[in-house]
């Protein structure tokens, strides 16, 4: 029975009280072939493990997803993701061991020649810089973008996150604000997936053969929100782990 001491309670109760769409905290079923959403709509996601023989290790709360990188392959993907239809959160705890070209956190993004068919959102490391970036499709279909100014601290807990509020896009680490755009709305197109540590290719179930950007580390605690929280409400989120 879970108790409101248990570790991460109040961080975890923070995300439900905020109403995710999906809300991953990395529970993964004993044939480590499920990514559970413990939240109302159990999105539930596929690990593909590639050539390792544990996806799971202690996360920033609780368990984690391990992944290993372009050497080993391994990603999750959660197929018929509903797309955000105005406005858009997501928040993660990320622990990069490596910075593979732009290794992927969460994304709703496919290599697509049709420029809106390309998705809503690329959240991850930027190219080979590995800086922490979010770039978007507008509702008019442009790529709007934003990203760090210093590499992704490798060996360490971060929490990343962005949200667009139909606006501005916003890009934070550990609470703070640290890049921002003009971005109006968000694009009502792209694959009906959602991959986690990886990039797809155009049908949205296979990684993208030339950049697939497989994240090599942990992930945990994802959470994605249809509408923007606020900075304080990231800046809490933050602060309930400390």
């Amino acid at each position: 029975m879970r108790t409101l001491d248990e570790p991460g309670s109040g961080y975890r109760e923070l995300i439900r009280h905020y109403d995710p769409i999906a809300y991953y905290r990395m529970r993964i079923t004993p044939d480590a072939t499920q990514l559970v959403d413990v939240f109302a709509q159990h999105l539930h996601g596929q690990i593909v493990r590639g050539t390792s023989e544990r996806t799971s290790a202690p996360g920033e709360i609780g368990a984690g997803l391990r992944l290993g990188g372009p050497a080993v392959r391994s990603y999750a993907v959660v197929p018929n993701f509903p797309l955000a239809p105005a406005a858009l959160t997501v928040c993660a705890w990320v622990r990069a061991e490596s910075r593979p070209r732009w290794a992927s956190i969460a994304k709703n993004w496919v290599k697509n020649p049709t420029p809106n068919e390309r998705g809503q959102f690329h959240f991850g490391l930027w190219h080979d810089e590995g800086t922490l970036e979010v770039h978007v499709h507008d509702r008019a279909g442009a790529e709007i973008g934003v990203r760090d100014t210093a590499p992704l601290p490798l060996g360490e807990w971060q929490f990343v996150a962005f949200t667009l509020d139909g606006s501005m896009l916003r890009l934070f680490r550990d609470g703070r604000e640290i890049a921002s755009a003009p971005c109006v709305g968000i694009s009502p197109t792209g694959p009906a997936a959602l991959a986690l540590g990886v990039k797809l290719e155009a049908s949205g179930r296979e990684p993208e053969t030339n950049t697939p950007g497989f994240w090599d580390g942990t992930l945990d605690e994802v959470a994605v929100f249809h509408r923007a929280l606020t900075s304080a409400q990231i800046l809490a989120l933050y602060d309930a782990t400390r």
